[in-house]
């Protein structure tokens, strides 16, 4: 592949400022979400007679007053080699160019990306003869996490402190202390905004205030490019407490321990319970005792089968003889 030299960006620089206003467009505006693909527009239908092996198209971008190559088809030559930060990110469609689409699909957009992208379309039989150009405006956004308010005691007596943090979004937001009770900015924040890595903003925004009671405090970050405001949920200011502690976290502590005790109260009882269930399955029933019962049998009544007579059962040991009775006449 074939790579840019210094002397065609001049060339290619010159050619765009001295192109025919009938060969230039209005600058173009895209928006797109860090990650996406997104697609620049470039369409000229070819006229008769002209070939694509007969155009030379290219895509660069202006960074920091330095032009690079973003993406190229040069004729019968093929794809010319982009700029580092462009590799294996760009594509340009074969078919559509033979329909008069010359347009730049880049992928996995980043923060880096917000730039102004520059399509010229050249033809080499008439001595590079520009035939169209257009810019395209690439803006780039990203959504913020929705913002987390804390509060804890400040540095002074009567005084509470607010932190409000807000991360991954891009360009750079806004962020606004509210009143919820009436509506009302709350000025006096200090508020830092940072950039990672990847580009991406965190804003880390804190309030001082006095303790007043019946008082709601939130955050909102608002980002211009998406017309997004992000809010988040009110944070009550405590008033100070009858014996004097200025905290509202230990309110917060003594009820979350009587809701641990009152849990821990009803899971005693169920295992109380469920042990006597459990008791009650495994032990056997009680028999009441009802006082003694006699058991005769009736005259001319059959002993029943598998039952002993009483005849039959030998004398007990050491048992003397019954006495014979006989009948008088």
């Amino acid at each position: 592949m074939r790579l840019w030299s210094p002397g065609l960006f001049l060339l290619l620089a010159g050619l765009s400022l001295s192109l025919p206003a009938a060969g230039r467009r209005g600058i173009q505006e895209v928006q797109a979400l860090v990650g996406d693909t997104v697609k620049l527009s470039c369409i000229h239908p070819l006229g008769p007679g002209v070939t694509l092996g007969d155009l030379y198209l290219y895509w660069q971008a202006d960074v920091g007053g330095r032009t690079i190559a973003v993406a190229s088809h040069l004729g019968l030559g093929g794809l010319g080699a982009p700029d580092l930060i462009f590799q294996n990110r760009t594509r340009l469609s074969a078919e559509g160019m033979k329909r008069g689409d010359f347009s730049l699909h880049l992928s996995d957009v980043g923060p880096q990306d917000q730039l102004t992208f520059q399509c010229l379309l050249l033809r080499k039989s008439q001595n590079m003869q520009p035939l169209f150009n257009v810019s395209v405006d690439l803006k780039v956004a990203a959504h913020f996490s929705p913002p987390v308010v804390t509060s804890e005691d400040g540095p002074e007596d009567g005084e509470l402190t607010f932190t409000c943090t807000s991360s991954d979004g891009f360009p750079k937001p806004r962020l606004h202390w509210v009143n919820r009770t009436d509506g009302s900015l709350l000025p006096g924040a200090l508020t830092n905004c940072s950039r990672d890595s990847r580009g991406l903003y965190h804003v880390h925004s804190v309030l001082r205030l006095p303790r007043t009671p019946s008082i709601r405090v939130g955050c909102c970050v608002e980002n211009l490019s998406l017309q997004q405001n992000l809010s988040s949920p009110p944070e009550p200011v405590l008033s100070p407490s009858p014996s004097g502690s200025p905290s509202g976290q230990s309110s917060a502590l003594q009820g979350s321990g009587g809701t641990v005790f009152s849990v821990l109260a009803v899971l005693v009882v169920l295992v109380a319970v469920a042990a006597g269930w459990a008791c009650r399955s495994q032990c056997p029933p009680r028999r009441r005792y009802t006082g003694r019962r006699r058991v005769g049998w009736r005259r001319n009544q059959s002993v029943p089968t598998g039952l002993c007579h009483p005849g039959s059962l030998p004398p007990p040991r050491g048992a003397r003889p019954p006495t014979p009775h006989h009948d008088r006449i």
